[in-house]
């Protein structure tokens, strides 16, 4: 964000009070506040809602104390006592910004979407996810996301396989790998979910102590995917989502 020519006092307090208001207004109505809620108590219930609002929590903290000094102790004459440094101002500007118009995900995950059925023979999923560099498949019926194959329940089938059968099925399918994988994971998020949004998806499942293996965006037609973020995807989502 260019900075223009060097404010004077006054109007960088009037700058930082004008992007301070617009993103307190934007967290009361994240936090579906009641009118008049505090700022610091809107903020803790938009961080349960928005992984953005929450990334930037201490600096929200530190800018609403500076606001208080700003509003409520003004010198004689009704100058502020705080006067906002011009990096305090640009700063907020751009947090203003950012949670105000977030990047989407879909922004950063351009890369196509290429999914399996089911019903889709073995032979053929192993043969997408090798050519293509693939760690995971997301597996969609005609009713949307069911579920995913991962590289790991492929490997984990194919051992099982050997070990009780002496082979592998020649009619094996995706569907029946699946089952065999009680560590997959996927989630399904919507087309509006920001950078942040899905970043903060893989934190939940660390978390529990639990590897997301893809976060998969639909549309209204939830059985035509319109990007998919795996854990090779978080630099890129980060770097786009964090000032």
């Amino acid at each position: 964000m260019s900075d223009g020519p060097a404010p004077n006092a006054g109007s960088r307090a009037d700058r930082f009070l004008a992007a301070f208001q617009a993103i307190e207004k934007h967290v009361q109505l994240v936090a579906q506040a009641k009118p008049g809620a505090r700022f610091a108590d809107a903020l803790t219930q938009a961080m349960a809602r928005s992984a953005d609002i929450g990334y930037y929590e201490r600096e929200l903290q530190t800018f609403a104390r500076l606001r208080n000094a700003i509003v409520h102790e003004p010198r004689e004459g009704g100058a502020p006592i705080a006067d906002p440094r011009k990096d305090a101002v640009l700063r907020i500007e751009a947090i203003e910004e950012v949670l105000l118009k977030p990047p989407r995900a879909l922004s950063v995950l351009t890369h196509p979407v290429v999914v399996a059925s089911p019903e889709l023979d073995l032979r053929e999923a192993t043969s997408l996810m090798f050519e293509n560099s693939y760690s995971q498949l997301p597996v969609l019926t005609a009713e949307g996301p069911a579920d995913i194959l991962t590289s790991q329940g492929v490997a984990r089938y194919l051992a099982t396989a050997v070990f009780e059968n002496g082979g592998v099925s020649p009619s094996a399918t995706v569907g029946e790998v699946v089952a065999c994988d009680p560590d997959r994971h996927l989630e399904v998020a919507s087309p509006g979910v920001t950078a942040l949004g899905v970043a903060a998806m893989f934190e939940v499942w660390e978390a529990k102590g639990a590897l997301l293996n893809a976060v998969l965006i639909t549309g209204t037609d939830s059985s035509q995917p319109m990007g998919i973020a795996t854990l090779y995807d978080l630099p890129a989502l980060l770097r786009a989502a964090r000032l």
